[in-house]
């Protein structure tokens, strides 16, 4: 035999894993763990959806489909009959549409094309973000460890849980754009991209990826500030010549952000908004660019830091002055109502470990960050110039999303994307250590235990906490009501205005062609009168059923005062419901 011939098994083994196998394997992880989630009961194979957001994003797309939208998003289902605009934008739902619609050439009818499409958009979005991302760690971590860290990014709660099947909500568009920018960071500091208009356009086209999540949600302007203070403090401290990258990046936000006004306000272009993408936000932007502008030419004079410390107070200076407001977030005048409302939403609660299953949600939702943290500590201190870098987008990621996180859970997601590498390389220092226990001459590692206690911290809070039903799916053995909202689909002529719980209201409007009154969205006159509805005298909710024309009400469990209000009891299919007509 030859010597010099090797088993072709062999030589496939010894050959490094090219990007595409990387992507290619991982792709196919992805779908095989979203498909297990199907499979495992999630309720998308039974035509049930996660939350309310879903249903409320697949009408708004229905509308935007078969031309019922109208002018600033303008609902009049929902609040009815007075109707509401959503502080959401149509971006998202564009997606809905343009996924639904070569479905509709298949023969299915746009409801169930919008459906199955909403059904798998997000584990769609996920699969192209690790493809990015796959190439932004490829230094540090490529081949089978990125299938392992695929399989850590499922055990972050809040992060995995906006790709879930059955998830159509803007969330997943959000983290999937903060990942993209995220590799596009590490591969921009380790050098990856070069130098000169490749690394220019790289950089434009990150802030492009920044302006769709702001005309998506102008909470998206926390990640801009994250982005932007990386590399503002690799320009200014670690000496990194990226201030041109860094004007790229607003320069693409600030595009994006003003093409996207021209389309879509462009009757009241200049009419301010805190809550939704506006000409505010187009000032922000404008005032940030000419803010790094101005810090490149005060650098030849001073430091970089103070060029930028100056620029940065021009630029708030410049902002206060038109829009004072701003600062006060995109709610600056909230309504007490809402204020009280928002206490019942659990993404909406504050993480701090104050009681026992605040510790265990804590623990949950921050273990993999706080674990990594020494680990990123270190790597900031020592190591070359690009993974000191990325260590430093984690420092910041930390104590901007994790303070947020204490404040309110939902930020606990860009919380996890930012540390999903650190962790990720914390886990293989582990397996790399040389734990041991010592017995004479012998050692035994440990490795694989001290790993599997930091996933423990990690996972195990969720089996310890106590099953409570969640504020925005209210489902209990009593009181099923999505199959309330299903049988309401049955019933015909379907006109008319329902008071019920506001949860259920979204899925309503999407299975029948009922109008609500409530809805789980900042709507004062809404969910002060569904409250009152439910919990006032005979007197209040009669004047709510006339001032709304409410044509029927559904409860769980009777309705009190339903006879001095001139309710009329109606068969109905689900077992504790309670459907009424309005006689009067």
């Amino acid at each position: 035999m030859d010597p010099n011939f090797q088993h072709p098994a062999h030589n496939a083994a010894a050959e490094p894993w090219t990007l595409s196998r990387t992507v290619g394997c991982t792709i196919l992880l992805v779908a095989v763990i979203e498909g297990l989630m199907a499979l495992a009961g999630n309720g998308v194979l039974r035509g049930t959806l996660i939350d309310p957001d879903c249903y409320m994003h697949l009408q708004r797309a229905f509308r935007l489909m078969t031309g019922g939208w109208q002018a600033a998003g303008s609902d009049p289902r929902i609040n009815a009959p007075f109707g509401y605009a959503i502080h959401w934008t149509s971006l998202f739902d564009g997606l809905l549409v343009a996924g639904a619609w070569p479905l509709t050439v298949l023969g299915l009818g746009a409801h169930d094309a919008l459906y199955v499409w909403g059904a798998v958009i997000s584990p769609v979005l996920l699969m192209l973000a690790v493809a990015v991302f796959a190439a932004g760690v490829r230094h540090w971590v490529t081949g089978p460890s990125f299938l392992w860290l695929t399989v850590l990014f499922f055990t972050q709660p809040q992060l995995s849980r906006a790709f879930y099947v059955g998830r159509p909500d803007h969330h997943s568009l959000i983290l999937a754009l903060l990942m993209v920018q995220l590799a596009w960071f590490y591969a921009a500091m380790d050098g990856r991209l070069g130098r000169g208009r490749k690394a220019l356009g790289a950089a434009f086209a990150a802030g492009c990826m920044a302006g769709i999540q702001l005309c998506t949600t102008v909470e998206a302007l926390l990640i801009i500030l994250l982005m932007s203070l990386a590399l503002a403090l690799a320009w200014s401290v670690f000496a990194r010549d990226v201030r041109e990258w860094l004007a790229a990046y607003w320069t693409g936000c600030l595009v994006t952000t003003l093409a996207w006004l021209a389309l879509t306000r462009a009757p009241i272009f200049f009419e301010p908004a805190y809550d939704r993408v506006s000409i505010v936000h187009a000032v922000v932007l404008g005032a940030g660019l000419a803010a790094i502008l101005l810090a490149g030419f005060l650098a030849r004079h001073m430091s970089r830091l103070s060029a930028l410390g100056l620029g940065g107070v021009f630029a708030m200076a410049a902002v206060a002055a038109l829009y004072p407001d701003f600062f006060r977030g995109p709610w600056p005048h909230l309504d007490p109502v809402i204020v009280a409302w928002h206490r019942e939403i659990g993404e909406l609660q504050p993480l701090l470990p104050d009681s026992w299953p605040h510790l265990l949600a804590f623990f949950n939702q921050f273990a993999a960050a706080l674990i990594a943290l020494p680990f990123v500590i270190h790597r900031l201190r020592h190591g070359d110039m690009g993974i000191r870098l990325a260590m430093l987008m984690a420092v910041l990621g930390f104590c901007l999303f994790g303070t947020l996180s204490l404040i309110q859970m939902r930020w606990s997601g860009e919380l996890q994307a930012v540390m999903l590498l650190p962790w990720t390389l914390t886990t293989q220092r582990i397996m790399k250590s040389n734990f041991a226990l010592s017995f004479g001459s012998h050692r035994v590692p440990i490795r694989s235990g001290v790993l599997g206690l930091a996933l423990l911290l990690q996972i195990g809070p969720v089996a310890s906490m106590p099953i409570t039903p969640p504020v925005n799916a209210p489902a209990t053995p009593q009181c099923d009501w999505p199959a309330a909202a299903r049988a309401l689909a049955g019933i015909y002529p379907q006109q008319g205005t329902v008071m019920t719980e506001i949860w259920t209201g979204p899925e309503i409007l999407w299975r029948t062609g009922f109008s609500v009154v409530g809805a789980p969205y900042e709507m004062p006159p809404a969910l002060e009168d569904t409250r009152i509805f439910e919990s006032g005298s005979a007197g209040e909710a009669r004047g709510i059923l006339a001032r709304r024309h409410i044509a029927y009400v559904l409860s769980c469990g009777p309705q009190p005062h339903a006879e001095a209000m001139t309710l009329e009891p109606l068969p109905f299919a689900v077992p504790g419901f309670y459907f009424y007509r309005n006689k009067s």
